[in-house]
């Protein structure tokens, strides 16, 4: 059985630049409790509270993420070997031909390794999902049209192969024949990028921890919220070309780097030889 090698292991080497949405609404609700408060004459109880005092109950479900077709660069095949699945011998000491049944099933891993390099998560769980590379689809090695990254900045997808053979092996007399159920062992390697886009509103609920009180309810269109962070210069939504504002959708560029391993093209080879008197 194939399984992960040197080839899909880690190849984390710096930590990523992940922005987690999530914390982007949270500044928000804080940043503007914290400007209606000193504004208001209401409540004087409110001038006290502190960020750590409260809890943020945030609803994203008017909330509409989209990702778009992904981008593969400096993508190919890095290595192709072979590989025996399954070997036996068939011996013949008789002074006639012989027919044996050369009958084998095996299975195989078919692993796709996905490093997120910069990208964004919604509190602990990540968004991302990319379509897989057509070239890798064409193999019929198991892969899913889409691969889903939902947690963490790595992770490994692992779909379960089965080959098998079921032919009959005629051996000459006095002779030995080797049969083989052989595949081709096949590693794709690439960088990729793909645009996320959001639009909608977000609900956010602020509550006073020790008690559960209700000290503010809002809500807010996911492009204000980030319009306004950046413009009090957030160091959380200040990612370079990460983010961008275009009419009503937030952008966020996602990059990484994943590998493919996989068996294909499988063949059954036979060998002959005389037995030894």
């Amino acid at each position: 059985m194939i399984k992960g090698n040197k080839d899909t292991q880690s190849f984390l080497s710096q930590p990523p630049r992940i922005l987690d949405i999530q914390q982007v609404i949270e500044d928000y609700a804080w940043h503007m409790f914290d400007q209606i408060r000193h504004l208001s004459k209401g409540r004087n109880d409110y001038r006290g509270i502190e960020r750590s005092d409260l809890v943020f109950e945030v609803n994203t479900n008017r909330l509409t993420i989209e990702h778009l077709d992904p981008e593969f660069i400096q993508w190919g095949n890095v290595s192709t070997k072979p590989y025996t699945l399954f070997r036996t011998f068939f011996k013949n000491d008789t002074d006639r031909e012989q027919a044996y049944s050369f009958k084998a099933e095996r299975a195989t891993e078919s692993v796709c390794l996905v490093f997120r390099e910069q990208g964004f998560d919604m509190g602990a769980e990540a968004e991302l999902t990319l379509n897989t590379p057509c070239e890798i689809l064409e193999f019929k090695a198991g892969f899913k049209y889409q691969i889903h990254v939902n947690k963490g900045q790595e992770q490994a997808q692992v779909e379960s192969l089965i080959w098998g053979v079921d032919s009959a092996i005629v051996v000459p007399a006095k002779y030995e024949t080797v049969a083989e159920l052989k595949i081709e062992e096949r590693v794709y390697k690439g960088n990729f990028t793909v645009m996320s886009r959001l639009t909608g509103n977000v609900c956010v609920v602020l509550r006073r921890s020790r008690n559960n009180e209700i000290i503010m309810p809002f809500t807010a269109n996911v492009v204000e919220i980030f319009n306004e962070m950046k413009n009090q210069n957030s160091a959380v939504v200040d990612r370079g070309q990460i983010i961008s504002i275009q009419k009503s959708w937030v952008m966020i560029r996602s990059s990484g780097r994943c590998t493919f391993q996989f068996a294909s093209n499988q063949t059954v080879t036979l060998s002959e030889r005389p037995l030894l008197r």
